[in-house]
């Protein structure tokens, strides 16, 4: 009987040891707080409700610090990112007038994500943030040596050379040869045309209901909106 006794509980103890284990095995890490550091090799892609709409907000080390640039397709801004409550908030021009704000949180594996964004510009009462999504580097397209096809404009072609030129073949076949272009950011880049048009594009993994990675381009003409390519080759 005694041994019987003792065969239970040794069962019963090995029952709760591996019970124990699995448990803590199971257990789902608390967020963390976002550091400066975390929101290198990340970049936001945002939509506006105003023209241009299209922004790309890309982080780079400043020494001790992190900078945050802000690029649309006539403008740049840059700052110094400090973080509050895992928040930070981006004056354009530092008077108070035309403000981003981003909020992050960060699982217990590392993961980053955003988890919300706005835009607001007091000359422009009703100007908003479209849409916005957090994006690693890594997931950026370079564009050299690819070709995109218009998925807006129809029959469009854009051509990136290995000697930085820039071609767009149109729908009736053809070509134009545009000055250099240049990267801002890992898959995003600036170009002029001759005629002084600029023009931004922005490479994302997918884009608000698009589930293939694809180029967004918007140019400096009035009225402007983000045209969208996927890669074509």
């Amino acid at each position: 009987m005694k041994n019987v006794s003792k065969l239970m509980m040794m069962i019963a103890l090995i029952t709760i040891m591996a019970s124990c284990k699995k448990s803590n095995n199971d257990i789902i890490e608390p967020n963390t707080p976002v550091t400066t550091s975390d929101l290198l090799n990340q970049y936001i892609t945002l939509q506006a409700s105003v023209t241009p709409s299209l922004r790309i907000l890309y982080f780079t080390k400043d020494g001790n610090d992190v900078k945050a640039t802000v690029d649309a397709v006539t403008s740049r801004r840059a700052q110094t990112v400090t973080l509050a409550d895992n928040s930070f908030t981006f004056d354009t021009d530092g008077d108070g007038k035309k403000i981003y704000t981003f909020t992050f949180s960060k699982d217990g594996s590392g993961k980053l994500s955003m988890d919300s964004y706005t835009y607001k510009n007091s000359d422009v009462p009703e100007a908003k943030a479209v849409y916005a999504q957090l994006n690693s580097t890594a997931d950026a397209q370079d564009p050299k040596s690819k070709h995109f096809a218009g998925l807006d404009h129809t029959n469009y072609m854009m051509n990136f050379t290995d000697l930085s030129t820039w071609l767009v073949s149109d729908q009736r076949g053809n070509d134009t040869s545009y000055p250099s272009y240049y990267l801002v950011s890992p898959g995003a880049w600036k170009g002029t045309r001759p005629d002084g048009t600029a023009y931004m594009g922005v490479s994302v993994p997918k884009w608000n209901g698009t589930n293939q990675p694809v180029v967004l381009v918007q140019s400096s003409a009035a009225n402007s909106t983000i045209e969208v390519y996927k890669q074509d080759n």
